[in-house]
């Protein structure tokens, strides 16, 4: 007796096992399993090759797809935030925020559309909207990025002491990330905890020790902090990296100063000044 054949996998069915491989980073092969499907009128499959073209940074792609998914299933708050970054990205700020928006009228206890929304609104400079929208995906989900971006606003508002809180539980829930330490460091710094904020700096400079302008806070601290051997070695590295940084080779000179290096300290400010009037 012959078997019958298996039936074809439904485009519901390929969708989820395309967002499975999108998930393991298998994008090419999560593409190639949908795009027979890309003309189907079906809204997971619009919604999922929007996400996957999102994902490879084809914006045009990726609008096209999730406005095909909006106009099949309108009511999908996913689509709209995936919507909204892709706006974002394309520099479309107030029509990615009717994007995020509307996710969130659809989907109040979604973090991810107050996330996107709030960290927006902190780059408009709108901060009391930002600190809300962050503040409220908190809430319903603590997040290194929903730390971050409320970090971020407080900084920006010069809101200092709870900038640090917030960078420093950024730091402690990414301990690999080195911008949150970077940024504590400069919170500590403009506070006036110098050791505290050479930690700080420490700890970014220990992920990514290419992070130039970290290293350069880092050897003002060191200056401050009377450590003005430690501050010359930060700071002649960011001058190789950095030479034409009038500031640096200024920084450079009062720490040489601070070592009665006299010499080393003109040339530096020599240095400056012809950078500044260049």
């Amino acid at each position: 007796m012959r078997s019958s054949p298996s039936p074809s996998p439904s485009p519901g069915a390929l969708a989820e096992e395309a967002r499975r491989l999108q998930e393991e980073g298998r994008l090419d092969e999560a593409l190639a399993l949908l795009e027979p499907w890309s003309e189907e009128e079906d809204a997971e499959v619009a919604y999922r090759l929007g996400c996957l073209h999102l994902r490879r940074g084809d914006l045009e792609r990726a609008e096209g797809f999730l406005r095909r998914a909006l106009g099949l299933r309108f009511e999908d708050h996913r689509s709209h935030t995936n919507l909204g970054i892709v706006l974002d990205q394309q520099g479309r700020r107030d029509d990615a925020v009717r994007a995020f928006r509307r996710a969130v009228q659809l989907a109040p206890e979604d973090p991810a559309p107050h996330l996107n929304l709030g960290a927006l609104y902190g780059e408009m400079g709108r901060h009391d909207d930002a600190v809300r929208s962050l503040s409220r995906s908190l809430e319903l989900a603590p997040s290194f990025d929903g730390l971050f971006n409320l970090a971020l606003v407080r900084f920006r508002q010069g809101e200092l002491a709870e900038a640090e809180r917030l960078f420093d539980g950024a730091w402690k829930m990414r301990p690999h990330h080195p911008a949150a330490p970077y940024y504590l460091g400069l919170c500590r710094s403009r506070r006036g905890l110098l050791s505290e904020a050479a930690e700080a700096f420490e700890g970014a400079l220990g992920q990514e020790e290419d992070l130039v302008r970290a290293r350069f806070h880092l050897g003002k601290v060191y200056r401050r902090l009377g450590r003005g051997h430690d501050a010359v070695r930060e700071l002649k590295r960011v001058a190789r990296a950095l030479p034409d940084d009038a500031q640096v080779h200024r920084e450079l000179g009062l720490a040489y100063d601070a070592l009665s290096l006299k010499s080393e300290s003109l040339k530096c400010f020599r240095r400056a000044r012809m950078l500044d009037g260049a």
